[in-house]
C-alpha cells in the first residue's frame, strides 16, 4: 500500500482505512514526514488534537521546510488553546512561503483575540495575493469599523458585495456603518437586502429593529425583534434590545421578562443587567434595581450606564451625596459629567462660583476639541434681513420646556424663519402645534452631532437656540462646533452651560441679577420681566375654595422631586409643622413609588418630632389626579436651594401661592421670579427663619389667603408670565440687536 492510496481513502472519508495505510507506511519508515503529517491531520479531524500535534511536530522535525506542516500544526494548537504557538507556526509558514491562506489564517487568529492592528496587516497582505477574496474584505471592513475608519470600512464592504453579491453578512455590516453615520434610510435598505438573501438571519432582523426603534417606528421594530427571536429564541442581544423598546412603550413587565431571558443566556451580560435595573426602578422596585446596577459595577467599576443609572436612582430618592458618588465613577462621559453638575445644584450652600468652575471643566474636557470648527459661515449679513432662527430640543411636546416656549415661537414665526431641530421620537398634539410654527422641521433623533451641525450650517441659521442645557437628551456637542454665528441657551437649564461656543443666555432681573454676570460664560440677555412665557395645560380645572376654611387647619404641600427635599428642607418644614400643631403636609413625587423611600422620609420627619399621620406621601399620577391634589393644598412650600419651576407655575395657576427662599443660584430663584412677576412677593422669604415666620403668619390670615386663591389665576394670566405678545416683541428686539452687533463686528 502506498501513501497516495491512503490519501485517496482519507479524502473519501474512509478514515480507518486511511489510518491503517499511514501506519503501514510508518512501519516501513518511522520518520516518513508526509505519513506523520497526514496521520496527525487525521487525528485532528477525529478530535484527538493532542495526538495530532505530536505527530505533526515529528513531521516538522523530520522535514522543517514544509509550509503545510506548520499550518496544520497551528490548527491543532488552536484546538488545544495554544494561541501563541499557533501564531508562531503560521509566522513560520509565511516565512517559508507567503501566500493568501497563511496570511488569512493568521489574520483570523489576531482578529479573534483582539489584536486588530496585526489582523489588519495580515488581511491587507492576504488581499495582495488575492484581491477577489470577499470574506477577507468583509473581515477587514469589521476591523476598520472598530477603528472608526468608517469610509474605508464601507469601501471594503462594497468590494465584498461586488465580488460576492450573495454575501448577506457584508450587507449587514455595511448597514451597521451607515447606521453609525446616521444614514438610517440607507442602513434600512442594506439590512433589507441581507434579509432578502437570508430571511433567517436573526442578526439582521435585530439590527433593523434597532433602527426602526431609533426612528420611533415601534410597530416595524416589534415585527423584526419578534422575527429575530422566532428564528433564534436564545438571541440574548435581541431580547435585550426588545426589552429596551418595551420600556419606552411603558410595557415594563414584558421588558423585564426579555431582560431575564437575555441574562439566562449570558449571566454576565452587563447591558441586560443594567437595563433590568432600569425596568425594576420603573416599577418602584428600587432596592432590586440598585442591586442590579451594583452587580454591574462590581465587575466593571467604571461602567457608564450603570454609574449613570445608579446616580439617577439615588437622586430620585433624594440621596444627593450618594448620587454624586455614583456619577463620579464615569466622569469621562459628557452625559454623566452633566448629570453630576446638575445634581450638585441640589446641595445646600452650593455657590455660583462652584457651578461656574465645574461647567467650565466640562467645556474644556468635552467641547474644546471642536473649537477648530468655528467660523466660515455663508450667512447673508444684511443687518435688517429676515432672520433664520433655529431651536434645538427633544422637548417639542407635552413637556415643561414646551409649555415655556410654544407661544413665543408662534409669535417669532410671524417675522422670522423658524426651524425646529427635534431630538425626539415622541409626536403628540403639542408637537403638531410646534410644527405649524416652522419654516422647516428637522427630526435629528438618531443623527450624530456632526451631522446635525452640518445640517444647521446648510440651513444657514443665523441664531441657534439650545433649549436643554446639560439635561437629558442635550445636543451641547452640536453647539460646541458652533454651526451658527450666534448661539443662545434658553429655558431648559438653570445655570451657565460653561460652553465657550454659547454666546448668550436668556435671563431676567430676578433669575440673573446684575451682579451675577461673572458666573456665566455666556453674556446675559435680560428680559425685562420673566425669562419664560407660560402656557398652562388646557385641562386644568378652576381653583376651588380654600381647603383650610372647611378643614379648620392649613395643608401645606410640595410636589417637587425628592432630590430637592434635602434633610435641611425637611428640618425647616418640620419647624413649620411644629409651630402649627394641627397643620398637615402633602408630598408628591415619583420617588414615593418605592415604599422604603416613603418610609425614610416619614422617619426623617419623625426625627424632628412630626408624626407620620401628619405627612401624606403620594406617588406620581395622571394629570387629572394631580390637579385634584393641588385643590387639597392651601400653601405650597418651595424647596431650597433648588426651587420649583413647573410645579410653582402649576400651583399658582391652581390658585395656590408658593412660599420661596431665593438664594444665589439660578436654580434657587425660579419661584422668586414668578412671584415677582405677579406681584406676590409677600411669599418671598429672606432667610430660613423668615421662611418659617411667613408660613406660620399666613396660616392665621385665611380670609386673605382665600381671596388670593380666587384671584390668583386672573392675576397670573394678566401678568408678564403669560403675556406672549409682549414677550415675543421684546425677545425679537433683543435678537435683532445681537444680530446687528454681530453684523457690525464681522463686516
Amino acid at each position: 500500500m502506498t501513501l497516495e492510496e491512503g490519501l485517496q481513502r482519507h479524502r473519501a472519508g474512509e478514515f480507518a482505512q486511511a489510518e491503517a495505510i499511514y501506519r503501514q507506511v510508518l512501519q516501513e519508515n518511522p520518520r516518513h514526514p508526509d505519513a506523520l503529517h497526514l496521520l496527525g491531520v487525521l487525528a485532528h479531524q477525529c478530535g484527538n488534537s493532542q495526538a495530532a500535534l505530536q505527530l505533526i511536530n515529528q513531521a516538522i522535525e523530520t522535514s522543517p521546510s514544509e509550509k503545510i506542516y506548520y499550518r496544520n500544526a497551528a490548527e491543532a494548537y488552536l484546538a488545544l488553546g495554544g494561541v501563541d504557538k499557533a501564531i508562531e507556526c503560521l509566522q513560520k509558514a509565511i516565512e517559508l512561503q507567503p501566500d493568501f491562506d497563511a496570511y488569512y489564517s493568521l489574520g483570523s487568529i489576531y482578529q479573534k483575540y483582539g489584536r486588530l492592528g496585526e489582523a489588519q496587516t495580515c488581511y491587507e497582505q492576504a488581499l495582495a495575493f488575492n484581491p477577489q477574496a470577499a470574506e477577507t474584505h468583509t473581515n477587514l471592513g469589521v476591523i476598520l469599523q472598530n477603528q472608526e475608519r468608517l469610509e474605508e470600512a464601507i469601501s471594503h464592504y462594497n468590494q465584498a458585495i461586488q465580488i460576492k453579491p450573495e454575501d448577506y453578512r457584508a450587507y449587514n455590516n455595511l448597514a451597521n456603518v451607515l447606521k453609525t453615520q446616521g444614514r438610517l434610510e440607507e442602513a434600512i435598505h442594506q439590512y433589507e437586502k441581507a434579509l432578502i438573501l437570508n430571511p433567517d438571519y436573526d442578526l439582521a432582523h435585530n439590527n433593523l429593529a434597532n433602527v426602526f426603534n431609533q426612528q420611533g417606528k415601534f410597530e416595524e421594530a416589534r415585527r423584526h425583534f419578534e422575527a429575530a427571536l422566532y428564528i433564534n429564541p436564545n438571541n440574548a442581544v435581541a431580547h435585550n434590545n426588545y426589552g429596551n423598546m418595551l420600556i419606552l412603550l411603558g410595557r415594563v413587565e414584558e421588558a423585564i421578562s426579555h431582560f431575564e431571558f437575555a441574562l439566562a443566556e449570558n449571566n454576565h451580560y452587563e447591558m441586560a443587567l443594567n437595563n433590568l435595573g432600569n425596568a425594576l426602578s420603573h416599577q418602584g422596585r428600587v432596592e432590586e434595581a440598585m442591586q442590579k446596577f451594583k452587580e454591574v459595577l462590581a465587575d466593571s467599576p467604571n461602567n457608564v450606564e450603570a454609574s449613570n443609572n445608579l446616580g439617577n436612582l439615588y437622586k430620585e430618592q433624594g440621596l444627593i451625596e450618594a448620587a454624586l458618588e455614583a456619577y463620579s465613577h464615569a466622569l469621562d462621559s459628557p452625559a454623566v459629567f452633566g448629570n453630576w453638575m446638575y445634581t450638585e445644584q441640589f446641595l445646600p450652600n452650593i455657590t455660583q462660583e462652584r457651578l461656574y468652575e465645574t461647567h467650565s471643566q466640562w467645556d474644556e474636557k468635552f467641547a474644546a476639541p471642536f473649537r477648530t470648527e468655528w467660523g466660515n459661515y455663508s450667512n447673508n449679513l444684511h443687518p435688517d434681513k429676515k432672520l433664520t432662527l433655529g431651536f434645538v430640543s427633544g422637548d417639542f411636546r407635552i413637556h415643561p420646556v414646551g409649555f415655556f416656549i410654544i407661544r413665543v415661537l408662534e409669535k417669532l414665526s410671524q417675522d422670522n424663519n423658524v426651524i425646529c431641530y427635534a431630538n425626539q421620537y415622541v409626536d403628540d398634539d403639542f408637537t403638531q402645534r410646534f410644527k405649524k410654527t416652522c419654516a422647516a422641521w428637522r427630526n435629528i433623533y438618531g443623527l450624530n452631532h456632526q451631522q446635525v451641525a452640518e445640517q444647521i450650517r446648510q440651513d444657514q441659521v443665523d441664531i441657534l437656540f439650545d433649549l436643554t442645557g446639560h439635561n437629558a437628551g442635550n445636543r451641547l456637542l452640536v453647539f460646541a462646533r458652533k454651526p451658527a454665528p450666534i448661539q443662545i441657551t434658553w429655558a431648559g437649564y438653570m445655570a451657565t452651560t460653561g460652553v465657550q461656543a454659547m454666546d448668550y443666555l436668556i435671563g431676567d432681573p430676578y433669575e440673573t441679577p446684575i451682579d451675577c454676570d461673572a458666573y456665566y460664560t455666556e453674556k446675559i440677555i435680560r428680559m425685562p420681566h420673566s425669562f419664560i412665557c407660560y402656557e398652562p395645560y388646557p385641562d386644568m380645572p378652576e381653583p376651588n375654595l380654600l381647603p383650610a376654611l372647611k378643614n379648620g387647619y392649613v395643608t401645606f404641600g410640595s410636589f417637587n422631586i425628592l432630590a430637592k427635599i434635602t434633610p435641611m428642607v425637611v428640618e425647616t418644614w418640620a419647624k413649620i409643622l411644629k409651630a402649627l400643631p394641627d397643620s398637615k403636609l402633602v408630598l408628591k413625587a415619583s420617588g414615593f413609588n418605592c415604599d422604603k423611600t416613603k418610609q425614610r422620609y416619614l422617619d426623617m420627619f419623625e426625627t424632628h418630632g412630626i408624626s407620620a399621620d401628619r405627612i401624606s406621601c403620594r406617588c406620581a399620577s395622571s394629570r387629572d389626579e394631580l390637579w385634584l391634589e393641588y385643590q387639597q393644598v392651601d400653601i405650597q412650600l418651595d424647596p431650597f436651594p433648588f426651587s420649583g419651576s413647573t410645579t410653582t407655575l402649576e400651583s399658582l395657576w391652581m390658585g395656590v401661592p408658593v412660599l420661596t427662599l431665593p438664594q444665589e443660584t439660578f436654580a434657587s430663584r425660579h419661584s422668586f421670579s414668578y412671584l415677582s412677576n405677579i406681584g406676590l412677593t409677600d411669599f418671598v422669604a429672606s432667610d430660613v427663619e423668615n421662611y418659617i415666620q411667613i408660613a406660620t403668619a399666613w396660616s392665621h390670615r385665611l380670609e386673605e389667603l382665600s381671596r388670593i386663591r380666587q384671584d390668583l389665576r386672573t392675576r397670573m394670566a394678566e401678568s408678564p408670565l403669560c403675556d406672549a405678545e409682549t414677550f415675543g416683541k421684546e425677545l425679537y428686539k433683543k435678537l435683532r440687536e445681537v444680530w446687528q452687533t454681530y453684523v457690525s463686528d464681522n463686516k
